[in-house]
């Protein structure tokens, strides 16, 4: 099965479903090069396109050399340990463990499997790690600063709706949005601005987490990461439900303003996966995990839908231009 449809494959299928490229037994039996075997956990659907180009471009080729096998949640963080337990007992070289939720379950069950961790905002906070320079175990990886982003999400959103007095929170079932609205919160009292969070664990409290947020005054929105990134069919539900409550929104993963998100702050997600490609390679080929720093995310993009501006009557300011590094005519 070539690299695309086996992919195409993957995104049509149901919640937990695995891809698989091939069987390692039978990889294994096959001859070559030796297989490495490469396991992803993430809470969402989405499918991680450019983090296998990324490892075909260090020499790691599905079917030849490489098999993958993905598990992902559908944003039941509940069900994250489950998964990492099914992906930990075959036993593989290395887990990719995206978000702190996934992280925190791969870790809480991997043994000594080295772990590469792609978008936690704290891993020294939440345990993962001893420091980000050396982190002393068998987890490294890529944090997204999720904390910091929180506060730079106050200051944009103030900047493109600056008539705004009370802006809603938007979050999921994840241990570090509580972290996150602290920071918000905070940096909103100095705007002085109030703050209304509303709780969406499953994607069935999106609409009336909406209802909530509208009853209650909100007349913008921060969207945490957790709560969109799953299939385009559920971002475009979550940026539907926004525009049809007149919130102008901002999101942390760059997907969004695409879907019909007002505007998107965050770090380049497919850089970031480039990076957590590279990790896996060097682990692979003898690296020790603990002497890996963990890095700091290289590009962040800002990313602005002119269309929703315009549909929700708001200006972009020129400072906001000038930052974006995309505007969506």
């Amino acid at each position: 099965m070539s690299s695309r449809r086996a992919f195409l494959a993957f995104a049509s299928a149901g919640p937990g479903v695995t891809l698989c490229v091939m069987p390692w037994a039978a990889a294994a039996q096959a001859g070559g090069p030796a297989v490495a075997r490469v396991a992803v956990l993430t809470p969402g659907t989405r499918v991680w396109e450019d983090f296998v180009r990324a490892l075909r471009e260090l020499g790691y080729v599905e079917g030849r050399n490489l098999v993958l096998v993905f598990r992902h949640g559908s944003y039941d963080f509940q069900r994250l340990r489950e998964l990492a337990q099914e992906l930990v007992a075959d036993k593989p070289d290395v887990i990719v463990a995206e978000s702190t939720p996934a992280a925190l379950a791969a870790k809480a069950v991997a043994g000594a499997t080295p772990i590469v961790i792609v978008n936690v905002s704290d891993p020294q906070g939440v345990g993962l790690v001893e420091s980000l320079a050396r982190p002393g175990g068998n987890i490294t990886g890529l944090t997204d600063h999720g904390v910091e982003i929180s506060t730079k999400s106050v200051q944009l959103l103030r900047e493109i709706v600056p008539k705004a007095t009370r802006f809603g929170v938007l979050m999921a079932d994840n241990p570090l949005h509580a972290t996150q609205l602290r920071e918000i919160e905070a940096a909103a009292a100095q705007a002085g601005v109030s703050v209304v969070p509303v709780k969406a664990v499953r994607e069935a409290d999106l609409e009336s987490a909406f209802s909530s947020l509208v009853a209650r005054g909100a007349d913008a929105l921060i969207v945490l990461a957790g709560v969109h990134d799953g299939s385009t069919e559920r971002n475009a539900r979550l940026t539907g439900l926004a525009a049809r409550a007149k919130l102008p929104a901002i999101y942390e993963l760059q997907y969004m303003p695409a879907v019909g998100g007002l505007m998107s702050f965050g770090p380049d997600i497919p850089d970031s996966r480039k990076v957590a490609a590279a990790y896996v390679a060097r682990i692979l080929r003898g690296a020790r995990t603990s002497e890996l720093p963990v890095q700091r995310p290289a590009k962040f993009r800002l990313v602005i839908n002119a269309r929703t501006a315009r549909a929700l009557g708001l200006a972009i300011p020129q400072s906001l231009l000038i930052q974006a590094a995309e505007v969506i005519e």
